[in-house]
């Protein structure tokens, strides 16, 4: 009652019982505020994440299920009853990892769900005693357990996530607020307030009021920390700011929850975040719904611009949701997310949004949204949007995409900085799609498997298709500091034209780490030399792309180019043979590689390889006859020895039936370097990269791309009609005359002389 502020309305009647210290009475009425505030608030996401098999009624006997953090299957344990519970207990089954997720408390709600769904007041006097029993007596003994080594080991070190972190901080207070609002509700409506009892609600508020939110403003204040965490916990923090708005800290707490909002929250101005993982990414978005469904509950003097700018934040993480998603449904891969088993399935909701959780935020009313939702769902044969490939210049993402069919090719790159939270080292590492089935993959790690082995391969660039140098994978983030946000576009190039998309990646940092080659040389090397830049062109009416790897080293290395397949082709329908990479599958989809280079190549091939520390070949999707965390696939490597400037040009054909390429020619002019492929129709394509007049020119028989310092063009050959090779200086949404398209701030009049060079004063 200390806490409240009584210059607020409505709290007179709170104020005259406490001030007649008749303090049980007033703290009745100020029950009924919280009650009948609830009624106000928008229905809560009732959350049981590693708790969705606990049970109400099993937790009446004091017996709790929990499943398996990073791994299948479920533990059911005896945790004792409300007053008695063991918090540290470990299961006999010996899963330790309970003792770190029992705090998380999402299991609780299950409790609060049966209440408010029977209104049996066993359920609630459980739920409410299980509360009071972490007041009283986890935090106790947790601040005590937590000095002794032998508990600090447990759970791989994590076990004082529980206490120390954003996440179950965040976890905690978003159960809590659920929780609170649906028993409120019901006992209102049931006049069962005083069921409740006033003591034992006193004590799990100043349990949130004194431990749990200090703790959490400390979190928001300070900033840093993985942007996912930060970001639900701000969220959390906003709500309470928001319900228990008669506090006297309340208008604090909001203020924290928008100061993280707009300055530490780690999103990016392009719709991306810092958070370089999809699976967070899209699950975030119901975060910005949480905060735009309180304004209607707050005065209109605390309405403010945060407003709108979660309005456009909200609208810009749905377009890149929904811009990035392959053409036959799903996202790609990229970081921690594990999205395999999205490829296959039919989209219920719109692109990039599956989960029910997110379906409130059907977004047909967009302007883009509404374009793809008719071009996927309704009818194929709807208008496309005005643009096919995209760049995120701010969050590093390109997505390649010959058009808005199903059997469109597309093809999708990371080029980011590096993020903080769930990144992987996977830049300059694409993917590639076409006639409907993923080709080449992100082999995906599935970070919360407890197998170390699977981790090495899965977290490095060796299990993406990229480079490696010496048996190395690249590591982006060390030695660097990163910042909650990135404030300005990187400066690589892009192409979204007629004939051709292009893009572009540059790694000049460090290798090191997990050794595929040797794995005793682990750890023992940083690699400085060596610096990559990647170019994928995209030739929409060849049905093809060209990839080039442009490599500088001082000294000499072992250079390895890996390609990752999907786990639907079988060993011996991968086969590297003369110098040519090719599936194998009758009546499918296949695809051919076709690596050129100046150096003598080997090729090895991997399938669920694991010997010696050496793990390759595998997938981070379970394996339905073992159960398995990781599935074998095959991994194609491509190396050779070199030092000094290198360039090695990798044409990438898919198809269905026949290989529509005769050959692929390899062409040397001067210092220059190319192909020249040779298609069955008749039709030919000459690529040369290096040479006095351009870095690179790419020639059709109707078209040609030209890319030269800082920019570029593309020229249709008939009209001599060019579109800019941009190097974008912005990103945001404009209007089109159908749906929106991005806007990169870069044109020719920006540019100078049309072909991307800019002028001094651009």
């Amino acid at each position: 009652l200390d806490q409240l502020d009584y210059s607020l309305p409505g709290l007179s009647p709170v104020k005259q019982d406490r001030d007649a210290d008749n303090k049980d009475e007033a703290f009745t009425r100020y029950k009924s505020v919280l009650a009948r505030r609830a009624q106000t608030l928008p229905e809560p996401r009732m959350s049981y994440w590693l708790f969705v098999s606990a049970k109400a009624d099993e937790l009446l006997e004091g017996v709790l299920t929990t499943g398996h953090y990073g791994a299948g299957g479920t533990t059911t344990y005896h945790i004792g009853k409300p007053g008695a519970v063991d918090w540290f207990k470990i299961p006999e089954s010996g899963y330790e990892d309970a003792v770190r997720d029992i705090v998380a408390m999402h299991w609780s709600n299950k409790l609060a769900e049966a209440y408010a769904k029977t209104g049996d007041v066993r359920y609630l006097a459980t739920y409410l005693g299980y509360w009071q029993d972490l007041a009283e007596n986890w935090t106790v003994q947790f601040e005590r357990k937590i000095k002794d080594p032998a508990f600090r080991a447990l759970a791989k070190g994590t076990v004082g996530w529980g206490g120390q972190s954003r996440l179950y901080n965040s976890w905690r207070l978003e159960t809590l607020g659920a929780g609170l609002q649906i028993i409120l509700r019901r006992a209102l409506a049931d006049n069962a307030l005083g069921a409740i009892p006033n003591e034992q609600l006193a004590i799990i508020l100043n349990h949130f009021h004194f431990w749990e939110m200090p703790r959490s403003m400390r979190f928001l204040l300070n900033g840093g920390g993985v942007p996912n965490q930060q970001q639900a916990l701000a969220a959390a923090v906003f709500f309470f700011g928001v319900y228990l708005s008669d506090m006297k800290e309340a208008a604090s707490w909001r203020e924290a929850a928008l100061f993280t909002l707009k300055n530490s929250a780690g999103y990016l101005p392009d719709g991306t975040d810092m958070e370089q993982s999809f699976n967070y990414n899209k699950n975030l978005l119901p975060l910005l719904d949480d905060y735009l469904a309180l304004v209607p509950t707050l005065p209109a003097e605390q309405h403010g611009d945060w407003v709108g700018m979660l309005e456009r934040r909200k609208r810009d993480r749905i377009y890149f949701m929904q811009a990035i998603v392959m053409p036959m449904g799903g996202q790609p891969i990229c970081g921690n997310s594990n999205t395999w088993g999205e490829y296959n399935k039919p989209n219920k909701f719109l692109p990039g949004i599956f989960d029910k959780q997110l379906l409130a935020n059907e977004s047909s009313h967009l302007p883009l949204s509404a374009i793809l939702k008719d071009r996927f769902y309704e009818d194929s044969r709807a208008a496309e949007p005005e643009f096919r490939s995209v760049y995120w210049p701010f969050g590093g993402y390109y997505v390649l995409r010959s058009d808005w069919g199903r059997d469109a090719l597309y093809s999708f790159m990371k080029v980011s900085r590096p993020g903080n939270g769930h990144m992987k080292e996977e830049n300059n590492a694409p993917t590639f799609v076409a006639f409907g089935r993923q080709l080449l993959i992100n082999s995906a790690s599935n970070g919360y498997s407890p197998n170390a082995k699977f981790l090495a391969y899965g977290s490095s660039s060796v299990g993406r298709n990229s480079i490696a140098v010496d048996g190395y994978g690249q590591q982006l983030r060390l030695e660097q500091v990163i910042p909650a946000v990135y404030e300005k576009p990187l400066p690589y190039r892009f192409l979204d034209g007629e004939r051709f998309s292009f893009a572009e990646g540059k790694f000049s940092g460090l290798y090191g780490g997990w050794n595929f080659a040797d794995p005793s040389l682990s750890g023992k090397t940083n690699i400085r030399d060596v610096q990559h830049t990647r170019q994928v062109v995209l030739l929409r009416e060849e049905k093809c792309w060209i990839v080039t790897d442009v490599i500088q080293s001082e000294r000499e290395h072992q250079f390895t180019q890996t390609w990752n397949f999907p786990p639907d082709f079988k060993k011996e329908e991968v086969v590297a043979a003369e110098g040519v990479i090719q599936t194998q599958r009758a009546e499918d989809v296949n695809i051919a590689l076709y690596p050129i280079t100046d150096s003598a190549m080997t090729f090895n091939t991997y399938h669920g390889f694991d010997e010696n520390g050496r793990t390759l070949g595998w997938v981070s999707l379970r394996d339905k006859v073992t159960g398995a965390v990781f599935s074998p696939s095959v991994d194609v490597h491509a190396g050779w020895r070199g030092q000094g400037l290198q360039v090695l040009i990798t044409v990438v054909v898919p198809y269905k039936g026949t290989n529509p390429v005769r050959a692929v020619i390899p062409v040397k002019l001067d210092n220059a370097r190319g192909v020249k492929i040779d298609f069955a129709d008749g039709r030919s394509v000459d690529y040369v990269y290096g040479g006095e007049q351009a870095e690179a020119v790419l020639t059709t028989k109707d078209a040609r791309l030209v890319l030269k310092t800082g920019g570029g063009y593309e020229e249709t050959l008939a009209t001599q009609k060019r579109n800019p090779v941009i190097v974008p200086s912005r990103f945001r949404w404009l209007p089109a005359q159908v749906g929106e398209k991005p806007d990169y701030g870069a044109s020719p009049a920006e540019t100078g002389d049309g072909l991307g060079n800019r002028q001094e004063n651009a």
